[in-house]
């Protein structure tokens, strides 16, 4: 069955409403570790170490959990007729949809979006820092000035996310499916907080730096456990990369959240702009290509063929686990990099801008490079079908 394209217009607005939902949920799950925060403060280490334990606990129900949501998501959503799961559902493509002509009207329609988020961004930084510049406005102000910083925050990272979504025309990833990887992302947060907090009560007293020994491994593993529950979506390289970068910028949204909190109670006034300036281009990336990372791999070992024969162990199996590993170590290694780099004094410090355009390049091209193996697997099955046809 060929699916219904949507018009130009329909799908800038279907777009912009799913990241007005995500801000929504931003809204409360701020709240939700501004509360864990005011804990941390009063409670301390006993509070990190009973979230630590929790979590730790918690883990391997999660990953039972997330295994039927995956099952559930890839039959019973999938197959059931019900409108009430339509933004859920996969899109039927049509073989000879694939043309130069649907993959430029698709590429349009998300980078106009991606260009009014960039609008948005500004207009929206400015007036924050206009506030900010003058804190007994900001203050009177504070039920207009709090959801602007949100949306300072939200939309960088939403963009990125636009961006890895533009390149993914053949099959795309249902909008509903990108917002619960957000979602996830952000609610990865919690748990890395209370490890990390957790994780410095006792190597601090050593002298080892917790941003450097303990962040890039506990962040990186708690946002690549979100392929748990969106697995069997994940059909290509693309596909991956889309669902990675989402769990990354929701880590990178709410963490980014936190910092400006946190230079905001410290009255830095504007700084905080330059702040979220600065984290939404190269912080965000830090977080974002991790596991983005980890759904290359993931994609790449499923484009291998299985064998026909049912009994024998298939090649995707075999190297599923190895290249998540690698996706993992590669992710750590990266953001060990740049958690060293920062915590660097004097000239050196500065190295952390040629790394972080380096990672940036290198993002762009993994993007760039999936949506050339998707293309021309696409346009090859495309052919096949003229063929038959």
């Amino acid at each position: 069955m060929q699916r219904k394209k949507d018009g130009f217009i329909k799908g800038v607005l279907k777009d912009l409403s799913a990241a007005g939902i995500l801000l929504v949920i931003v809204f409360f799950l701020s709240l939700m570790l501004g509360i864990t925060l005011v804990f941390l403060m009063l409670i301390g280490e006993g509070f990190a170490l009973f979230g630590s334990l929790v979590f730790i606990s918690l883990t391997p129900l999660f990953l039972v959990l997330g295994y039927l949501i995956n099952r559930w998501f890839s039959r019973t959503v999938r197959s059931s007729s019900s409108s009430i799961w339509g933004p859920f559902k996969e899109r039927d493509v049509h073989p000879l949809e694939y043309t130069k002509g649907y993959r430029n009207l698709f590429l349009l329609q998300r980078f106009t979006t991606l260009a009014i988020m960039i609008c948005l961004f500004f207009i929206s930084s400015f007036i924050m820092g206009s506030l900010l510049a003058f804190p007994e406005l900001c203050c009177i102000c504070s039920p207009v000035s709090i959801p602007i910083l949100l949306i300072s925050i939200t939309v960088p990272a939403v963009g990125w996310v636009m961006f890895t979504y533009a390149f993914d025309p053949y099959e795309p990833e249902p909008r509903a499916f990108i917002v619960i990887a957000l979602s996830y992302g952000m609610l990865s947060t919690f748990p890395s907080l209370f490890l990390n907090t957790f994780n410095s009560t006792w190597m601090e007293p050593l002298g080892i730096d917790v941003a450097i020994a303990s962040a890039p491994i506990v962040e990186e593993f708690f946002k690549a456990l979100g392929f748990v529950i969106i697995l069997s979506q994940v059909k290509d390289e693309t596909d991956g990369i889309i669902y990675g970068a989402s769990f990354g910028a929701g880590f990178a949204l709410l963490e980014n959240v936190l910092y400006a909190s946190n230079s905001i109670m410290n009255g830095d006034g504007v700084l905080v702009i330059l702040l979220i300036v600065f984290r939404s281009f190269f912080n965000i990336v830090i977080h974002i290509i991790g596991p983005a990372s980890i759904g290359f791999m993931i994609g790449l070992v499923r484009g291998f063929k299985r064998p026909q024969n049912g009994n024998n162990i298939s090649l995707t199996s075999l190297l599923m686990a190895p290249g998540i590993a690698v996706g993992y170590t590669f992710g750590v290694i990266i953001h060990f990099i740049w958690n060293f780099l920062a915590g660097l004094s004097g000239w050196v410090s500065l190295l952390i801008f040629p790394y972080g355009f380096i990672l940036l390049f290198l993002f762009i091209m993994m993007v760039l490079f999936s949506f050339f193996l998707g293309t021309r697997r696409y346009d090859r099955f495309r052919k096949e079908y003229d063929l038959v046809v």
